[in-house]
């Protein structure tokens, strides 16, 4: 039904609303590398590092395209994994913990960046 369609948008909503504002009380930055075949994460604040990392790739225009990469911490807040091959274009970029407590959130264009630097915001749907 259309009410329970609402009710689940919005309890989406306020876990997104929950995560940025966990990031933002943890101070959380991340500085994203891209290379050829890996992608790096440096990870800065006050929270504990987790052992994994998810980065998801979410296509402007085009679900389907949708893309994931598991990072593993490798020491010191630094984070690596493999960089999925057809990356190319413009994604809005999710890096967060494997348990969801928090998320950061970014764009990232592959023709003109290769790297991208994130700060925790408070405000859900906010694209920086």
């Amino acid at each position: 039904s259309i009410a329970d369609n609402v009710r689940a948008r919005a309890s989406t909503d306020r876990d997104v609303i929950r995560r940025d504002a966990e990031a933002a009380a943890l101070n959380l930055q991340a500085r994203v590398l891209f290379g050829e075949s890996r992608v790096r994460i440096m990870l800065s604040g006050s929270a504990a590092w987790p052992e994994e990392l998810v980065l998801r790739l979410v296509h402007r225009t085009r679900a389907g395209l949708d893309q994931e990469a598991r990072m593993a911490h490798r020491g010191g807040g630094w984070y690596e994994g493999a960089l999925p091959a057809s990356a190319i274009g413009r994604w809005h970029l999710l890096r967060e913990d494997r348990e969801r407590h928090w998320r950061l959130t970014g764009d990232w264009n592959t023709a003109t960046e290769d790297s991208v630097q994130v700060f925790a915001h408070q405000q859900s749907g906010e694209r920086q």
